[in-house]
């Protein structure tokens, strides 16, 4: 399976080199975005492995921090990802038939990719991720069902399921909200509005404040949250 990122603040970051460097140093981490959020739960891991790692996955901003992997079924994703040399070494691979070594990752990623599987294919994809994973294993996904057809000509795009706070933490995850406010956000909403004249450019950022502002709630309580980032810790068991 592959992915498309859903639009998320860091996409948004101003260009001017000073502007951006307050961005990162200051707005983001009074507002954390999902690179912030990802890194921190990456603390005291040497090495990840992410699947479906599609072409341009968040962890482009610190995988170099960390020896790590990618795995994804769609070749045209898996070399545009190579070409940006987001990670150490690529695996064409589908992820309903890995073929890792238990305890070969401190941590395992699944970002933006659980829903594209049938619930029954996801329960046996987190057992594996928790078979590999020697410390972590990190999923973010949407919160609940978010209805989403083949993109990029590629069919493995596809929605399938949706997955809840309630049924993470049933399995043994710890699951925080990401993204602001679930009513605020879903595709095409907001997305429609970027590059559409200047009006509706600074309607868009005003938005995007807002939502931020928004998870200053969300993020504890994630049941309002419009993405999960979903954490367990591999001896943990659900």
């Amino acid at each position: 399976m592959s992915v498309t990122w859903t639009v998320t603040n860091e996409d948004i970051a101003p260009k001017s080199p000073l502007l951006r460097a307050i961005y990162w140093k200051l707005y983001a981490r009074i507002f954390p975005n999902v690179v912030i959020l990802l890194r921190r739960e990456l603390e005291g891991c040497k090495s990840f492995l992410e699947l479906g790692c599609g072409m341009n996955s968040p962890v482009r901003f610190f995988s170099k921090e960390f020896k790590s992997a990618g795995v994804d079924i769609y070749k045209p994703y898996l070399e545009e990802s190579r070409r940006r040399g987001i990670h150490d070494e690529y695996f064409l691979m589908d992820i309903r038939k890995l073929k890792f070594t238990p305890k070969s990752y401190d941590a395992v990623l699944a970002l933006d990719l659980i829903e594209h599987f049938t619930k029954k294919e996801g329960e046996k994809l987190l057992k594996e991720m928790e078979r590999i994973a020697r410390k972590r294993v990190i999923v973010y996904t949407p919160n609940g069902f978010l209805k989403q057809a083949d993109l990029d000509g590629n069919k493995f795009q596809i929605h399938k399921s949706g997955w809840t706070v309630s049924e993470m933490k049933k399995r043994g995850y710890r699951v925080i909200g990401v993204n602001g406010a679930k009513f605020l956000q879903g595709r095409g909403r907001i997305a429609h509005l970027r590059g559409v004249g200047a009006l509706n450019q600074y309607v868009y950022f005003l938005w995007w404040m807002f939502s931020d502002i928004t998870q200053l709630f969300t993020y504890h309580f994630p049941d309002h949250a419009f993405q999960l980032i979903c954490v367990k810790e591999a001896c943990k068991r659900a």
